[in-house]
């Protein structure tokens, strides 16, 4: 079976046994999830993902604004 160099939309940026980083560069932004794998023993693992974005220009910082103004508008309490 030939290796993916994509993981869904995103291309591979690199890996490793312990870490993946898949993203894209765009003229607005640049954005990249990293994803880590630590073993906490010799059965148990632990995941992390963190996503990195780098703005370049004044349509970027105005994409991440919209983005985070519909992620505020998007949450509701939770209800008991």
């Amino acid at each position: 079976m030939p290796k993916s160099n994509r993981v869904g939309i995103f291309p591979v940026i690199s890996s490793s046994a312990e870490r993946v980083v898949l993203g894209f560069d765009d003229l607005h932004l640049d954005f990249r999830i990293v994803v880590d794998v630590t073993a906490l023993d010799e059965t148990a693992r632990r995941v992390t993902a963190t996503t990195l974005v780098h703005r370049n220009n004044l349509l970027g910082r105005i994409y991440l604004a919209t983005t985070r103004l519909r992620s505020c508008q998007s949450r509701s309490p939770l209800r008991g």
